[in-house]
């Protein structure tokens, strides 16, 4: 009934077949469920960090970084609230590593099950936060990675099976989506996949009052706020600034080493993800410092990896 809603269903939908079975629905009550909730979605993003950092280069690395994001700042305060952040954060760098998984594989060795889970966490993403749609654009830059490392024979022989891939994963993706939200569709029935106009409406008023566009009173903070906010306050108080210097710097350090050698590794995939995140957050006129939480897990990466490199 309400007319104006624009985070995802999907962490409510669950938070509240748990609350039901574990007998606690009242008002409250109910969101102390998603609470915990919270924090268990955190957890389950440290083991993906872990296995993220273990495919990229071996298992101490995959440890150091799981350890760094388990102390990191905003995700110890975020896992503290219901609130969609944690959920998206974990389905994000659920499909990262899919991603990982698929490019660091062989034409001959890529597994169609890499592609499926990646659509079923993609799909689950954007059912928590619309801004998780561009973790799609992962998939393709893998898939890319993988047959570059082909020769032309390679390339023709195996894209087309690929490309089908490609198109199953986005199939499974949009139908998850419409499941875990399914108030984003028109409906009645599942089978119409028709956009709700209230729902496109809600967006569209969201980013009105969240670009400066309109004269909202919470969003006139934003006025005059620096290129570099988002970046200052992720390394002072998001990390901190050891952690935060540290990630930064092996960011840096691992694009340039990748870009000036041409090494077209795994690792280009995660590094491409993250710089393109954090630009297109910088940018927006609520430089909320909360909207980078889905890169700090993948930050993280890049700190452990210049330890181990130096």
């Amino acid at each position: 009934g309400h007319s104006f809603f624009v985070y995802g269903t999907f962490p409510i939908f669950i938070v509240r077949y748990v609350a039901e079975w574990v007998g606690s629905t009242g008002y409250g009550s109910v969101y102390l469920v998603g609470r915990s909730l919270s924090a268990v979605f955190d957890l389950l993003t440290i083991f993906v960090v872990f296995m993220i950092g273990t495919r990229l280069l071996h298992r101490r690395l995959g440890l150091l970084a799981a350890a760094f994001y388990a102390f990191s700042v905003l995700p110890i305060q975020q896992s503290h609230f219901f609130t969609v952040d944690a959920f998206i954060t974990f389905f994000s760098v659920l499909a990262v590593y899919f991603a990982v998984e698929i490019a660091s594989s062989s034409p001959e060795t890529v597994r169609v099950s890499s592609f499926i889970f990646f659509g079923v966490a993609l799909g689950m993403a954007v059912a928590s936060k619309i801004n998780a749609a561009p973790v799609a654009l992962t998939l393709p830059f893998a898939v890319a990675m993988l047959l570059l490392r082909e020769d032309r024979e390679g390339r023709n022989q195996h894209t087309p099976r690929l490309f089908l891939y490609l198109v199953g994963a986005a199939i499974i993706s949009l139908v998850v989506f419409r499941i875990f939200q399914p108030y984003a569709f028109q409906g009645p029935g599942f089978l119409n996949f028709r956009l709700n106009e209230s729902w496109i409406g809600g967006l569209k008023s969201l980013q009105a009052q969240t670009s400066g566009d309109v004269d909202f009173p919470p969003a006139l903070q934003w006025a005059r706020r620096p290129i570099y906010f988002s970046l200052q306050n992720m390394v002072l108080w998001g990390f901190g600034l050891p952690l935060g210097i540290i990630s930064w710097v092996g960011f840096i350090w691992l694009g340039l080493d990748r870009i000036l050698n041409r090494k077209w590794g795994v690792g280009l995939v995660v590094w491409s993800w993250t710089g393109f995140y954090f630009i297109w957050q910088s940018l927006q006129w609520n430089s909320t410092m909360r909207y980078q939480y889905p890169i700090y897990p993948l930050l993280v990466l890049f700190a452990s990896w210049l330890i181990f490199t130096l």
